[in-house]
């Protein structure tokens, strides 16, 4: 498929432990790559547990992978990847349809992590109205 980052999402289940800080630590020091970027989207009370995801995701070579309105990527990774799964309601609101205000304020956000040196940024609606609200982000940075 010629991706250059494969995305890998551990449910809200997979909370943190160090019994699974030791399992995450095993399986992303053991797979191969094949010059391929990964990138870490855990769920659960991870996000109570930033330190722990910083040292994972720089020891690992791993992208943070977040929502921007609801949690700071943590890595040191020159490339950031956000996924949008919609504001309010628990961990994810597919229904979320964005605003403009909503939209303006992640491209300020984009904008500034250029800015500082940020290489490549990735965002992904993941919600009802995704291919909408890409296009109306797009011109947002456009303008």
């Amino acid at each position: 498929m010629n991706a250059k980052v494969c995305v890998v999402q551990t449910p809200a289940s997979f909370n943190y432990s160090p019994e699974h800080r030791r399992n995450v630590e095993k399986f992303f020091s053991e797979i191969e790559r094949d010059d391929v970027l990964i990138g870490w989207e855990p769920r659960g009370d991870w996000r109570e547990r930033l330190d722990e995801v910083k040292k994972l995701c720089d020891e690992l070579d791993l992208i943070h992978i977040v929502d921007p309105f609801r949690c700071k990527s943590v890595s040191k990774h020159p490339i950031k990847y956000f996924r949008l799964h919609g504001i309010g309601g628990k961990e994810v609101n597919y229904r979320y349809r964005y605003s403009d205000e909503d939209l303006k304020k992640l491209a300020l956000s984009l904008k500034k992590l250029s800015r500082e040196g940020v290489k490549e940024i990735y965002v992904l609606f993941n919600n009802i109205s995704m291919a909408e609200d890409a296009r109306r982000l797009v011109e947002i940075l456009g303008a």
